[in-house]
C-alpha cells in the first residue's frame, strides 16, 4: 500500500461518524435506514458520511428498489482498514440499538423507528 492510501484511509476513520459506519459495516451490511437508527443520527448525516466512503472506494452498495445496502469493499486496504479497527468497540448504546434489529425486516424497521422517535420527542419534553 502506498502512503498515500494509508494517509487516505487515517483521514477516513478520524471523523467519528465514519468511524462508526465502518466498525458496523465490518460486521455486516447494513441499510441506510438501520445506520440511522442505530446511529441515532440524521439520514442526511449518515448519506453524506457514506457517500464520502463510497468516492474513496473504502464502501460499496447495492440499490434493492428504493433501499440502499452497504457493505465493505473487498480490497487489499480492507486488510489495513481491519487492522485500524480491530481493538475498537463501539458505544453500549449502540450496541443495544444493534441488538434490537435482529429479526426485523424493513416494515419492522421502520416501525422501530418510529417508536424510538417518539419516545425520543416524549423524553425530551
Amino acid at each position: 500500500m502506498f502512503i498515500e492510501n494509508a494517509v487516505e484511509l487515517l483521514g477516513l476513520i478520524s471523523d467519528r461518524t465514519r468511524l462508526e459506519i465502518l466498525l458496523l459495516l465490518k460486521r455486516r451490511d447494513f441499510y441506510v435506514c438501520e445506520l440511522v437508527y442505530v446511529l441515532g443520527k440524521t439520514q442526511s448525516l449518515i448519506s453524506h458520511n457514506l457517500r464520502l466512503l463510497r468516492a474513496s472506494g473504502v464502501v460499496t452498495f447495492t440499490k434493492e428498489g428504493k433501499w440502499f445496502r452497504y457493505s465493505l469493499k473487498k480490497d487489499e486496504r480492507l486488510r489495513f482498514l481491519s487492522c485500524l479497527l480491530e481493538d475498537i468497540t463501539l458505544p453500549d448504546e449502540i450496541e443495544k440499538r444493534i441488538d434490537r434489529l435482529k429479526g426485523k425486516d424493513r416494515a419492522g424497521l421502520c416501525k422501530l423507528m418510529k417508536e424510538t422517535m417518539e419516545e425520543d420527542n416524549v423524553q425530551g419534553d
